[in-house]
């Protein structure tokens, strides 16, 4: 998660159930249960200094574009759900939408902006953003649009020397959406 943790939890309520899809690379730690490709023991914590609120068995290891791992929980079963920087990455960002959509109330997604996607952060580089990445997100009107990261982006510079110093301030800047209620498909 790029944005401070701090801001997303304050969006959660001190009871609230949350549901972190995808974390396993940082892991959320005010999160109750998590879904993930990786096991529970390839977890990864960076916020050393708040303990986990989940345990083994709240750890549920699937691939999220598949209905079977969200069979699992009930509609609006969660308060709050973190889903950051994984959409971007499946290839039917839809369809996890819309399970996060049916079983939390409210959330947080995060995912890199378009212009870090299509950047270069030399003139040099031969991939632009994260190769690995096969969407572009916006928001337009409240909802959330997702276009296939496409192979030509990586064929040109969009920046230029004369405005790469702009990546400096967006290398870490992503789009953020709290609330659900964005996520109208």
């Amino acid at each position: 998660m790029f944005n401070r943790i701090e801001n997303v939890l304050q969006l959660i309520e001190p009871s609230a159930r949350v549901l972190d899809v995808g974390g396993a690379a940082e892991v959320f730690p005010r999160a109750n249960v998590v879904i993930d490709i990786r096991p529970y023991e390839l977890r990864q914590r960076s916020h050393l200094d708040m303990p986990e609120q989940f345990s083994r068995e709240d750890w549920y290891v699937g691939d999220i574009c598949f209905p079977e791992i969200w069979s699992h929980f009930k509609d609006k079963e969660f308060d709050f759900v973190v889903c950051s920087h994984v959409l971007e990455d499946v290839r039917d960002p839809i369809f996890v939408c819309s399970q996060i959509q049916r079983v939390a109330k409210a959330g947080y997604i995060e995912t890199p902006s378009r212009f870090r996607e299509c950047a270069k952060v030399s003139a040099n580089d031969t991939v632009a953003g994260w190769g690995h990445h096969r969407w572009l997100v916006d928001i337009e009107d409240g909802t959330i649009v997702f276009t296939p990261k496409m192979h030509w982006v990586h064929m040109f510079d969009y920046l230029g020397d004369a405005r790469r110093h702009f990546l400096r301030d967006y290398f870490f800047s992503s789009l953020v959406f709290t609330g659900l209620a964005l996520l109208i498909m």
